[in-house]
This record gives C-alpha cells, sequence and structure tokens, in this order.
C-alpha cells in the first residue's frame, strides 16, 4: 500500500464517518423535536456539509495529484 492509497483510504473513512454522524444527528434532533417542538435548527448540518466539502476536495487532490 502506497502513501497514496493510504491518504485516499483515510479521506474515504472520514467522509463515510461523516456521513453516518450526519444522519444519527438529523434522527436525534427529530426525536427532539417530537418532545419539544420549539427546538431551535442547528447548525451542525451546514458544519457538516462545509467539511464534507474539504473532504471531496482532498480526495480530488489526491487521486489526480501526479
Amino acid at each position: 500500500m502506497t502513501a497514496r492509497d493510504f491518504a485516499v483510504l483515510m479521506i474515504m473513512i472520514g467522509l463515510l464517518s461523516l456521513l453516518m454522524a450526519t444522519f444519527e444527528h438529523r434522527q436525534s434532533l427529530q426525536a427532539l423535536k417530537t418532545q419539544y417542538p420549539d427546538i431551535p435548527p442547528s447548525l451542525a448540518r451546514v458544519f457538516a456539509a462545509l467539511i464534507s466539502i474539504l473532504g471531496i476536495l482532498a480526495l480530488i487532490a489526491v487521486i489526480f495529484r501526479r
């Protein structure tokens, strides 16, 4: 396994973990909204989207770097 393969693997694991955490957070917020309908919106989705964009850009950079 080369350093490039390892970098791709680590970025993919990070993106997958972020996706799973985002789904879990969404389910938790939906459960909370049933008990507390006036709960304010969460900015976690926005930050997760920004971090995932950075991860995708990093993945593209690693794949296409020569």
